[in-house]
């Protein structure tokens, strides 16, 4: 299930809060979420048996005795969310309406809160699900990049636009038609790394615009949800990376590949589905929104999600083609 499935439960406040969130991270439209009982537990990785099909003669036995026992995925909730505060004198600071019920008052001032930090928190998950890494915080969880570098194969970071990566030069000449045509099939190659092909590519805008132009008659435009356009490339969406709560890009052109000091970037592949592939778990609330309570001289309510990426379901749910120039 999408998390916004999952999270559909709660009433108005709860339901605001995760529109704003699916606006500000537009990955979730793609992630599926599962709930399970407990904390903390392994479950069945959903890898490839490690024998073949044989064949048999009528009234024979196979003769390959496969004990192959499934390995395991680790999950761990983490806990992420804010108490929002609003400060009685404030209330009677600026003073209600005449007539006003205080609860609406309550309500109003921690609706402003509610409303910038679900912007804050959607932006803060889609910089997790590209950049999360429990190596900066034990806290956090593993987002896209450190999942395929440290838990997926190393097939799964492909070289195929070379040890020094590739410049996608515009133009016509022969030197940039065949940077141009080697791009295109480096980023078949990403798609078919996937298990069962990539559902989405998530990568910087320009890189968008970029293929847009050399690739004119593989790429269409849709417009989506909240009316936000779909760009995709031979029917797979390509997701913008964005921008991080401080307005950083998630997927920026400073990274280096061989030679190519601080101006590449990486394209990042994922398939997602519920307890499979690329999966998160969360419980059974999703996206929580607490009614208000007075504790002291405040007046507070919490906003949370528990979630955790865990490992990788499949060895190729994700996988990444680094080194890409403008």
């Amino acid at each position: 299930m999408l998390l916004h499935e999952i999270s559909s439960g709660g009433g108005p406040e709860q339901a605001e809060v995760v529109g704003i969130v699916r606006k500000e991270a537009p990955l979730l439209d793609y992630l599926h979420f599962f709930t399970y009982p407990g904390r903390s537990h392994d479950l069945s990785a959903d890898d490839d048996i490690t024998t073949d099909a044989e064949f048999r003669s009528l009234g024979d036995d196979y003769t390959v005795v496969d004990d192959y026992e499934p390995a395991e995925v680790s999950f761990s909730l983490k806990i992420m969310g804010k108490d929002l505060t609003v400060d009685q004198a404030y209330l009677d600071g600026i003073g209600l309406p005449g007539g006003s019920d205080p609860a609406q008052a309550v309500g109003s001032a921690l609706g402003v809160q509610r409303r910038r930090f679900a912007r804050n928190l959607g932006r803060n998950l889609n910089n997790y699900f590209i950049n999360g890494s429990t190596a900066t915080s034990s806290k956090q969880f593993e987002g896209m990049r450190r999942a395929i570098s440290e838990q997926q194969p190393s097939s799964q970071t492909l070289t195929a636009l070379g040890d020094n990566g590739l410049e996608v030069a515009m133009g016509n000449d022969n030197t940039a038609k065949k940077a141009q045509q080697k791009f295109i099939e480096a980023l078949q190659a990403l798609i078919s790394a996937v298990s069962g092909g990539a559902q989405v590519l998530v990568m910087n805008s320009l890189i968008i615009g970029r293929l847009t132009t050399i690739a004119k008659e593989q790429c269409s435009t849709t417009i989506g949800e909240f009316g936000r356009l779909v760009t995709s490339f031979n029917g797979v969406p390509l997701l913008p990376a964005g921008y991080g709560k401080t307005g950083a890009e998630l997927l920026p052109f400073t990274e280096t590949v061989g030679t190519s000091t601080s101006k590449c970037s990486t394209i990042l592949a994922m398939r997602s589905e519920e307890m499979s592939y690329w999966s998160f778990k969360t419980t059974p609330s999703g996206i929580k929104v607490y009614d208000p309570i007075r504790v002291g001289n405040k007046y507070v309510q919490t906003v949370e999600l528990q979630i955790d990426s865990g490992e990788p379901f499949n060895n190729r749910s994700l996988a990444a083609l680094p080194g890409v120039m403008l």
